[in-house]
């Protein structure tokens, strides 16, 4: 009995795959999909982060369905500053209990008329 739960266990758990569903022609941009790393909790937490580190809100914008601009949102963007040069991302998804951050970045360097700049 133990062999054929065994087996049957097996053969549930080594048959999953993710199914990315998406509108961008590969084939045209040679895209691939890949599991970025992130960090995600409740709202509270990730804005006692933000407070932590001194990060301010300085951009929010939405990602739309199939990536159009006439799209229905199904994201938000925020994208956080602080004086010490560090850059954050976070994003949320309409009624999600989560925030997830996707980079914590540090070394900004802005870039003007092609040019590195301090």
């Amino acid at each position: 009995m133990k062999k054929l739960i065994l087996l049957f266990t097996l053969l549930l758990t080594s048959y999953v795959f993710a199914d990315h569903n998406s509108k961008y022609d590969l084939g045209q941009y040679n895209f691939y999909f890949l599991d970025l790393p992130g960090v995600c909790g409740t709202p509270a937490e990730v804005e006692k982060y933000t407070t932590a580190h001194e990060f301010e809100p300085t951009e929010v914008s939405l990602g739309r369905t199939d990536s159009s601009p006439d799209g229905q949102p199904v994201y938000m963007i925020t994208m956080w500053a602080n004086d010490k040069g560090e850059r954050l991302a976070t994003i949320d998804i309409p009624q999600g209990s989560e925030r997830c951050m996707v980079f914590h970045s540090f070394n900004t360097t802005k870039i003007e008329n092609g040019e590195l700049t301090k």
